[in-house]
């Protein structure tokens, strides 16, 4: 039974050890080891990772459903802006606008041949209005002439009617998609995939070829809410890529989100790196975006916890250990900015911040 109580007391001695990590032996307070708040600047670095890929990319689909005639690149070509990629049969197009030209012209004939009606029964009528005037006519004539006048009128104003505009928009619409048939490239770069061939059929919006601007690569990232006042669009930026660790290159940052990804509190960014090296697309990266901060109320990292989104840390004051909710800025390695919450001259416990909770006895272990 002896034996049995002294293991008790050893392994009661042993949780108080793990539960208080920083106590007195004497006392049974907590050790903290404090730093009087300071006010200055402090710099910190946000890294981004991820892959480098074209700022401009094209993907070129096919403008109708029908068979791909041809296809004139291949992965990997330079193409210039308006060079034709493909084309697509337009034998059937070719054909339809064979037959709606004609219906076309057949409209614009009957219009031809109407003005000339109206233009002739609109002189004889002029003509017969004289000569009843001059009684050398009877009214009979003159009212035959103006029934032939209306209806020369009649027929020139059908003439010119949707049915002859409907005939020129079919030609102008085959028109347009005879030239589309020719697929040509919207950007000057080079063909990153090719998802057709010769003879097969294209779907309408089905993806054929995509061209990328190579000249520009981008590095997409977040940062955090706090390096916003810090960071703003044109800042230069170390961009490295990982193949090539012993060397670094400089980008710049293109555009800093205005609405925070799904997270809440980060924002997107996007570096752009001028492609001098001819780096491939896809290649992986990091780069460092630094930010130096303004005067403010500067502690150790260690001081702060955060906690469900909430900053805080323990004033020191007769060795009573008070909680202060705070908001804080930059961060480093080892410090971090307090926008919020302190006045300035307080004393913080640096160490064993996690294990102290509000109104605590500590000890100050500074020696």
């Amino acid at each position: 039974m002896k034996y049995t109580a002294k293991i008790t007391v050893m392994l009661l001695a042993a949780a108080m050890v793990l539960v208080l990590p920083g106590c007195s032996g004497d006392s049974g307070e907590m050790k903290v080891k404090t730093e009087v708040v300071r006010t200055g600047q402090i710099e910190a670095a946000f890294t981004i990772t991820g892959a480098v890929v074209p700022a401009q990319t094209a993907e070129i689909s096919a403008p109708f459903m029908g068979k791909v005639a041809e296809v004139n690149v291949e992965e990997g070509d330079s193409v210039s802006q308006g060079q034709i990629l493909a084309r697509m049969d337009d034998s059937q197009l070719n054909t339809q606008m064979m037959q709606a030209a004609a219906a076309y012209q057949g409209t614009q004939n009957t219009q031809t041949q109407a003005k000339i009606n109206l233009d002739n029964a609109s002189r004889t009528l002029e003509r017969t209005k004289s000569l009843y005037a001059e009684g050398a006519v009877a009214k009979t004539q003159l009212e035959a002439d103006q029934k032939a006048y209306d209806l020369a009128k009649n027929q020139y104003e059908s003439s010119i009617s949707s049915q002859a505009n409907a005939a020129k928009a079919s030609v102008d619409t085959i028109r347009v998609q005879i030239e589309n048939a020719s697929i040509k490239s919207p950007i000057a770069g080079v063909v990153l995939n090719k998802n057709i061939t010769a003879g097969e059929n294209a779907a309408v919006g089905s993806t054929m070829l995509t061209i990328a601007d190579m000249s520009v690569l981008k590095l997409k990232g977040t940062v955090p809410q706090n390096a916003l006042p810090y960071i703003k669009k044109g800042d230069l930026v170390e961009l490295t890529i990982d193949i090539y660790p012993d060397r670094s290159f400089q980008g710049r940052i293109e555009t800093i989100g205005s609405m925070s990804v799904s997270t809440g509190t980060y924002f997107p960014v996007e570096i752009r790196l001028e492609n001098t090296e001819n780096f491939a697309s896809g290649l992986s990266a990091h780069a460092e975006i630094k930010a130096k901060g303004v005067s403010h109320m500067v502690v150790p990292s260690s001081s702060v916890v955060e906690n469900n989104g909430e900053s805080y840390l323990f004033v020191i004051e007769d060795g009573i250990a008070k909680k202060k909710m705070v908001i804080t800025g930059l961060k480093n390695d080892s410090e971090i900015e307090i926008l919020k919450g302190l006045n300035g001259n307080e004393s913080v416990a640096i160490t064993n911040a996690n294990h102290l909770f509000d109104s605590m006895p500590v000890q100050i272990a500074n020696e």
